[in-house]
């Protein structure tokens, strides 16, 4: 765990655009509470699990968030263990291959679906991968 995250009391990322938030995960991974803004892409679980507080772009809201928690240390306590589970129970890598591995063979079964063929690995099916 980076040392940074430990020695923290609270991780924010006031985003305008993030397509996941990785540094999010880190942190609560790592049992911080953490202040989001709404366009960060996860914020809606972050708001679900209790795992922190999600904001607008805006300064004030921001600050009131954060100080928020910087008084509360059983709010950042309770919200530090939902991250970590949170983090733990989602974004670990044997969930990441769970999902990964059903999203591919829903694609899968919709492709035999609309073509009634069956997908064959390139070396199964006579190819070389690309390699002479």
């Amino acid at each position: 765990m980076p040392q940074a995250y430990l020695d923290a009391d609270v991780f924010v990322l006031p985003s305008y655009m993030e397509n996941f938030g990785m540094t999010v995960v880190e942190a609560m991974a790592c049992g911080l509470p953490v202040v989001v803004s709404d366009q960060v892409n996860i914020h809606r679980e972050i708001a679900e699990a209790g795992a922190g507080l999600v904001t607008r772009c805006d300064v004030g809201e921001v600050a009131q968030a954060l100080i928020g928690l910087l008084n509360d240390e059983g709010r950042r306590c309770a919200m530090g263990a939902a991250g970590r589970r949170m983090a733990r129970e989602r974004y670990a890598w044997p969930q990441i291959v769970e999902v990964l591995t059903r999203e591919y063979e829903a694609v899968i079964s919709r492709h035999r679906t609309m073509t009634g063929k069956r997908i064959m690995p390139a070396r199964a099916a006579g190819g070389d991968n690309g390699r002479s």
